[in-house]
């Protein structure tokens, strides 16, 4: 049965990245809804490391203050290698101050 279940999982590593600077984002909440337990904080790198993920296609929601939230699906594989994802997070300040500018160039 162990074995059963461990090759149904893997692990999954998240990096938390602020899309301007494209640094990472410390204390950033990580919750994946397949994963039944509490937010996991990004430590001082951004990075956030889950074990025991399900194959397939997961929930990836990240919320940080000053930051819009996130929200977006990752699909793990039973290799651990391809586990890994960035994920930029639009400072909420920033792109109010950027929007009048953004919509012109956009134009």
């Amino acid at each position: 049965l162990l074995q059963f279940s461990y090759a149904q999982t893997s692990s999954l590593t998240i990096k938390v990245v602020n899309s301007d600077s494209m640094n990472g984002i410390n204390s950033a909440l990580v919750f994946i809804d397949e994963l039944n337990f509490a937010d996991t904080e990004t430590d001082s790198y951004g990075v956030a490391y889950f074990e025991n993920v399900p194959l397939g296609k997961i929930s990836i929601n990240i919320r940080k203050q000053g930051f819009k939230p996130y929200r977006g699906n990752f699909n793990v594989t039973n290799n651990p290698n391809h586990n890994s994802a960035r994920i930029e997070l639009v400072e909420i300040s920033n792109h109010l101050h950027n929007r009048d500018s953004l919509e012109r160039n956009k134009g």
